[in-house]
């Protein structure tokens, strides 16, 4: 409806103060990114012909969507020249996914209407694919509206969240909000299953600085990360290996605290129950 590929019954919808039945669809729709969970990528057309629809519409020229196509494919971490030429059937799911955010930004739409985008994605892809798209720096600046029955998801994309149950609205607030104060029983039970990865989600290294271990153990430091970090975004820098790791964690006073991965799993597990 927002993109009025579905006409609404009732009601109205603004994008930007403007009504957006005042713009002809195919105007309103070359302004908004779209991401599907079967990327919608023509079987019909190569990868670079796929990505090319909407800048060749805007009358962008030849070199200028080779250009921008190349920086957003190796952003996610597909090989330019090669994937160029490819069509969509001979590409894995994963890679699919990857092409249909490059079409979806190609143009650098300030809004970005998101189905599912990660549903039919295995756990590992899925988990890849997510860290790319949050990293990516020009989406800092855009209005994302994102449909998911992941709930992790949710948090770790979201600054937003309408948490909905048989249609209807049951809170509308940030992650934090959600967690803190929940509106309604469904909210409360709904979350409670995952309370605890839901807690690492919100909360920030800034709120252990205290408790941190002021001396490293033996061990290789593989990342650093500001204290303004997630508990979660601070996991993600360590691997598997977790008996050689050490992290180095700098706050805003430029104190630096190291902390073995194992027990600053058992440190904050502990404070968060």
């Amino acid at each position: 409806m927002i993109n009025r590929l579905v006409e609404p019954d009732l009601g109205e919808i603004y994008i930007q103060g403007r009504l957006n039945t005042s713009v002809p669809g195919p105007d309103l729709r070359r302004g908004i990114g779209y991401v599907l969970q079967d990327t919608g990528l023509f079987p019909h057309l190569s990868v670079a012909e796929n990505i090319a629809i909407v800048p060749r519409l805007l009358g962008w020229d030849k070199e200028r969507i080779r250009l921008r196509t190349f920086s957003l494919l190796e952003h996610f971490g597909l090989e330019g020249e090669r994937m160029y030429r490819e069509f969509p059937g001979n590409l894995s799911g994963g890679q699919k996914q990857r092409i249909g955010f490059v079409r979806a930004l190609i143009a650098s739409p300030p809004i970005l209407l998101m189905d599912e985008p990660f549903g039919a994605l295995d756990p590992v892809t899925r988990l890849s694919i997510r860290k790319d798209f949050k990293n990516l720096p020009e989406l800092q600046d855009k209005c994302i509206i994102m449909v998911t029955h992941d709930i992790q998801e949710a948090f770790q994309l979201g600054d937003r969240i309408i948490l909905m149950d048989n249609g209807k609205i049951q809170q509308i607030g940030s992650p934090i909000q959600l967690v803190k104060k929940p509106s309604n029983n469904f909210v409360k039970q709904f979350l409670s299953h995952q309370y605890l990865f839901l807690q690492f989600q919100i909360r920030s290294l800034e709120n252990f600085f205290d408790r941190f271990f002021l001396e490293a153990p033996d061990g290789i430091i593989i990342g650093k990360i500001s204290s303004l970090a997630t508990i979660q975004e601070a996991f993600e820098n360590f691997s598997p290996d977790q008996d050689l790791e050490v992290l180095e964690i700098r706050n805003h006073l430029g104190l630096v605290r190291f902390t073995h991965s194992r027990q600053l799993l058992s440190l904050l597990a502990s404070d968060l129950q």
